[in-house]
């Protein structure tokens, strides 16, 4: 397991970036250590519709201490009227999920 583990880690897909259709939005921490801005820049560079985000003093986990921002950034990017647009419908209508929806 820890063999195919570090296989996958080490795996240059580098050359399949230009072939992604969807627009994609890259959210990074400036200190990401374990993945760092550089690999961001060559993705947004190497994907055609691919925007990138740099959270300042975030790291590889920003979400844990950027909740707010990473929402105002995910908000710009895919508005709440375009989910409703794009999602499925739901099969249950007292779902959580179409609750949070109809609120935004």
């Amino acid at each position: 397991m820890r063999q195919t583990l570090v296989r996958l880690l080490h795996e240059d897909l580098t050359d399949c970036l230009p072939k992604i259709q969807a627009s994609v939005l890259l959210i990074w921490g400036d200190l990401d250590t374990a993945t760092p801005l550089a690999d961001a820049k060559v993705m947004e560079k190497a994907i055609p519709d691919a925007g990138l985000v740099v959270l300042e003093g975030a790291g590889h986990f920003f979400l844990c201490g950027k909740v707010g921002q990473c929402s105002r950034v995910l908000d710009a990017f895919c508005p709440a009227e375009e989910l409703r647009k794009a999602a499925p419908p739901l099969k249950r209508s007292g779902s959580l999920f179409r609750r949070v929806l109809a609120s935004r």
